[in-house]
Order: C-alpha cells, then sequence, then structure tokens
C-alpha cells in the first residue's frame, strides 16, 4: 500500500501458501524440524488481495493512522472487505489505466462480435482518445464531463450541436476541419454501431461522479516492477523465507531509493571483515590443522610448527568493592608513554592497598 502524496510504501505484506520444509517433512512422513515457516495462508490466492488489504490497513490503525480513500481497479471485492471489517465509511477511487483499458476491452469486443470491419484498430484508437481526453480535461466536473461523454459519438458521425468549443476541431475551425483520425478520414457512418456506442458512452456517462475522481495507481506498478526484477516468476522463492526478503528489499528501493544497497552492501563488508578477522585470529592459535600433505613422509614440518597457542585469558570483570571496607579511592594517571595508573585504596588512616597497574 503506497501513499499517494509521498510515492512511499506505508504498508506491505507477503502471503505464502506453501513451505518447502512443511511438504517435505508431510511427504516422507517425519517431524518438521525447526525452522522459520512462512506459511501463513490457507484460502485462495483470489482472496488474497481482499485479506491482505484489510491486514495492512488494521496495522496502519494500530500506529494512530487514518486511511480514508483507497484507490484501485474495478477486478476486486477488496473495498466490499474492507468496509465490512475495517471501516463501513471507506472511500474509493478507480484507478484511470486500469478504467482506459475496460473502456478500450469494450470497444474491442464490440469489433469482435459484430463489426470486424468497421471497427477497426485506428478507430478504436481515436475513440478512447477522445474518451481519455473527456475524462482528464474534467476533472471533479462530473456534469460537464457527462455531458461531453454524451456528445463523443454524434461528434464521431459529424454531429457537433452538442460538441463544446475546447475539445470539438470542427467548431474551432468548421471550414477546413476533417476528421482525419477516422479511416479514410470520413465520419462514420454504420447506424448499429452509433447505437452501440451511444449505448457504450451512456454506461459511463451514468458514472461520472466516479469517473471525475480518477486517480492514478502508477506507484503501486512501479513497485510491482520492482518486485518482478527482485522475486522473478519463473523462479518459485515462496517455499521459504527467500520471498520476503525480496519483498523487503523492494521495499527499501521504493523508500530509500538506490542508496540502500550501497548501505546493505557496506554492512555486509564490515561484517565479512569481523569473520575473517575472527577466523584469523583462531588459525593462529591453532596453529596447522589442514594443508596438503600435512601429515605425509615427505613433510618436514617442525614440530614446534605444530603446537597450539593456548586461549587468551577470560576477560576480567570489575567486582566492586563491600561498602564500608574503603573511604577514599586516589587515581594517577600518566598521560605520556605506557599509561600507569596507581590506585590507592583507605579505610580511615590506614593504608590497605596500594597497586600499581600497566
Amino acid at each position: 500500500m503506497i501513499g499517494c502524496k509521498t510515492g512511499k510504501v506505508v504498508g506491505y505484506d507477503v502471503m505464502a501458501k506453501s513451505c518447502r520444509v512443511c511438504k517435505s517433512a508431510e511427504l516422507r512422513g517425519r517431524e518438521k524440524k525447526e525452522h522459520d515457516c512462512r506459511k501463513n495462508w490457507e484460502g485462495s490466492s483470489k482472496s488474497m488481495e481482499p485479506s491482505m488489504a484489510v491486514k495492512i490497513l488494521k496495522s496502519i490503525e494500530n500506529k494512530g493512522h487514518k486511511v480514508k480513500t483507497l484507490v484501485m481497479d474495478d477486478d476486486t471485492s477488496t473495498i466490499h472487505k474492507v468496509r465490512l471489517e475495517v471501516n463501513a465509511d471507506m472511500q474509493k477511487c478507480s484507478d484511470k489505466n486500469h478504467t482506459f483499458k475496460n473502456f478500450a476491452n469494450n470497444l474491442y469486443a464490440l469489433q469482435k462480435e459484430k463489426y470486424k470491419r468497421i471497427l477497426s484498430v485506428k478507430t478504436i484508437s481515436h475513440i478512447k482518445k477522445c474518451f481519455a481526453y473527456a475524462v482528464s480535461s474534467n476533472r471533479e466536473e462530473p456534469i460537464s464531463l457527462k455531458e461531453n461523454l454524451l456528445a463523443i459519438p454524434n461528434h464521431l458521425y459529424g454531429k457537433h450541436s452538442s460538441c463544446q468549443v475546447k475539445w470539438c476541431r470542427y467548431l474551432q475551425n468548421k471550414e477546413t476541419y476533417t476528421p482525419k483520425h477516422l479511416p479514410y478520414g470520413k465520419y462514420l457512418t454504420d447506424t448499429n454501431l452509433f447505437e452501440d456506442l451511444q449505448q457504450l458512452f451512456t454506461s459511463y456517462a451514468n458514472q461520472s461522479e466516479r469517473l471525475s475522481l480518477l486517480e492514478s495507481t502508477q506507484h503501486n506498478e512501479n513497485f510491482n516492477h520492482v518486485v518482478s526484477r527482485k522475486n522473478p516468476k519463473n523462479n518459485f522463492y515462496s517455499g521459504s523465507e527467500s520471498t520476503s526478503v525480496r519483498v523487503a528489499a523492494a521495499v527499501c528501493e521504493k523508500n530509500i531509493g538506490a542508496p540502500y544497497v550501497l548501505q546493505f552492501k557496506k554492512r555486509r563488508v564490515e561484517l565479512k571483515k569481523k569473520s575473517a578477522s575472527a577466523i584469523s585470529s583462531s588459525e593462529t592459535r591453532e596453529g596447522i590443522t589442514y594443508e596438503s600433505g600435512v601429515l605425509s613422509q615427505s613433510s618436514s614440518i617442525p614440530d614446534e610448527r605444530m603446537e597450539t597457542i593456548p586461549s587468551p585469558p577470560e576477560q576480567l570483570h570489575q567486582v566492586p568493592l563491600p561498602p564500608g571496607e574503603y573511604s577514599r579511592v586516589y587515581f594517577d594517571l600518566e598521560t605520556t608513554g605506557l599509561v600507569c595508573a596507581t590506585i590507592s585504596c583507605h579505610t580511615g588512616d590506614s593504608l590497605k592497598d596500594n597497586r600499581t597497574y600497566l
């Protein structure tokens, strides 16, 4: 879930229907070993999106924030489930790209069913362009949008009485205008097609309230592209924690940007150096434990090289003295050369302890 203003991921979740370790143990009839199991879903794949939306919204509300409007396509029943389980007053805005795509699909359906020759690809492209311009230029103006949508079929057939000057080129220049975006530069003439187009545009005009408030889910599409690069669909990673890690990496790239990779690599290099240093110290203390031909008769390794260096003593811990056994403690620190500390402990007037540490 991405914020409209920030373009950042405000909540995400990963649902998995299988676990490789659990499935292997079940097939072999063995007790599954302890592992990081990411299986958290038993329902169908289609119902993941509504359930995930509910889970994310509840998580956001638990943090003290409220979500008023969801921008989404019209392909799922997510908004219905959200209104039932999260907020009954949740508003929904449709995605304009999906809306334009669904409109074009309706035109291609008409082409396939009735008008294979009349409704060409060029004609569909022009009608889709008219529809998209009407929606985009009448944002938050549902009445004007409805009038423009109802005027488009007449405009395509050379009837401009209901057109508006701001978008109709014929009204802008009646003497030289030709419908160059239609086949052969001529208006459409088929009456049956006119009735079907009028019916289609009327159905969308009746939804002018919703169409005048369209938003974009382009940020989501961009995030899905980032996820697809890190978690490609042609490979199966959902059987382990790999998918969750890959999605988390995509979230970091979306919210932080490319520098997150440099930060991750820098931390990885630091850990690698630390690990290499610890291994080097251990191998130095242990002496030669593995080397080509180390125990062969031709080997001339001195015995002293085979000795093990004792481990370092345990780290000393400071233990406080019992109360009442001292009254003053003096520190004399030499700041040049080797550091020398003189500690004197007194109880009353008698000197109890006087030690010098290097």
